[in-house]
């Protein structure tokens, strides 16, 4: 069934216009009477019937029934990304939303070839919560993850003691995964470098602020790969697929 965000509301009758209600006359071809859902981006659907086509660019819905969102995890997971070259972080975005994570920080460590000034990160950002929002609604997912604005390394260190588990990917060094991961946390944080990895300074850094040192196996992975492979194997080790 379609799926689209809206803001929460009260309301029995809510209205969508614009790029969304475009999409549910030109692309969808959708019927007076026919159904969707919407989702509050707080958990709670909406399920809806149109009621009617004002124009192309504004139809109105008819709420039949809310009901809390079944998609959404019972733990929540930060992603702290290093920024990776071209447009890797994209893919890390889509793949990583779909997955279940609330929330993506992209971060500047030391050794980074992908370094944008002021303007270009403005673009950036707008760009990587319009991904966002694309992959939620795609996924099904009773949120929107918010993409955080780019911010130093130092920045994410300060951040570590909001979450039960902080687990820090690193190619060199580490506790196997599976023996970091508790049933029980609630909150958890996953450092994930990018194309030139971590320097010992940061690691030392990052064990200083709180992080448990992670190895990923025996084989080097593509920073993309690593965020999507450590996302996955927490979902399994949380008992949260």
């Amino acid at each position: 069934m379609p799926r689209f965000f809206v803001s929460p509301t009260d309301s029995d009758i809510i209205t969508i216009s614009d790029d969304d209600a475009n999409h549910i006359v030109s692309s969808l071809r959708m019927k007076q009477g026919e159904k969707l859902i919407l989702c509050d981006g707080e958990g709670t659907d909406y399920h809806c019937k149109i009621s009617s086509f004002e124009s192309k660019n504004k139809v109105e819905l008819t709420v039949c029934e809310k009901v809390k969102t079944q998609t959404e995890l019972n733990i929540k997971i930060t992603l702290f990304q290093a920024l990776p070259k071209l447009n890797k972080m994209e893919n890390i975005i889509q793949k990583s939303v779909e997955l279940g994570v609330n929330t993506i920080v992209p971060f500047i460590p030391h050794r980074c070839v992908a370094k944008p000034d002021v303007k270009s990160s403005s673009g950036k950002h707008a760009r990587y919560n319009k991904i966002a929002r694309e992959a939620a609604m795609q996924s099904e997912r009773g949120i929107v993850p918010n993409v955080e604005e780019i911010c130093k390394y130092t920045d994410i260190l300060q951040r570590f003691n909001d979450f039960n588990n902080v687990i820090f990917c690193y190619e060199n060094d580490g506790i196997p995964l599976q023996k970091l991961i508790n049933k029980n946390d609630m909150s958890i944080a996953v450092v994930i470098g990018n194309e030139g990895g971590f320097e010992e300074s940061e690691v030392e850094q990052a064990k200083n602020a709180g992080a448990k040192v992670a190895s990923l196996g025996r084989r080097i992975l593509r920073c993309e790969t690593a965020s999507i492979f450590t996302i996955s194997s927490i979902l399994v080790l949380t008992d949260s697929i």
